[in-house]
């Protein structure tokens, strides 16, 4: 299940620069997963082997190289430890499948400053940590991001 708070009220507590923050906290044995794999796949249209990724735009890159979402989902994904909050403004709505299976697989804490997912084709359900309110579709996310957003 996904907790989330919503507003920049807690950017002390938020992860912004998500390249930086995977980048020195990424395990190598994370790459190995399939899901992770098939994230990159997804998110950025490449494969992962090992430290490397072979995009067919870039060629062969760094896993450090991939996107800001592909690291986000990665990180909430593999990461039990996470220092702070990962804001939903550094993912695509191409990301919002993989958010969808991530919040139903696991408890994870998340936050969302500005618009950026509805969740419309996804039944994702969570808690509200700005007043501890159940979201239970679509139009609860839009209500407390009008009500809490900045």
């Amino acid at each position: 299940m996904v907790k989330i708070l919503f507003g920049e009220d807690f950017k002390e507590k938020t992860i912004l620069d998500i390249d930086t923050y995977f980048n020195n906290t990424y395990e190598r044995e994370w790459l190995d997963d399939e899901e992770v794999k098939q994230i990159v796949r997804d998110i950025d249209n490449s494969e992962l082997q090992g430290l490397n990724v072979i995009s067919p735009v870039l060629g062969s890159i760094s896993v450090e190289k991939i996107s800001g979402g592909a690291k986000a989902l990665i990180t909430l994904l593999k990461n039990d430890n996470l220092e702070g909050y990962i804001d939903l403004c550094v993912l695509g709505e191409n990301c919002e499948k993989w958010l969808s299976y991530i919040f139903n697989a696991k408890d994870v804490q998340v936050c969302m400053t500005s618009y950026q997912f509805f969740f419309r084709d996804y039944n994702i359900t969570g808690i509200c940590l700005n007043d501890n309110t159940v979201i239970n579709n679509s139009n609860d996310w839009i209500e407390k991001l009008s009500e809490f957003g900045n």
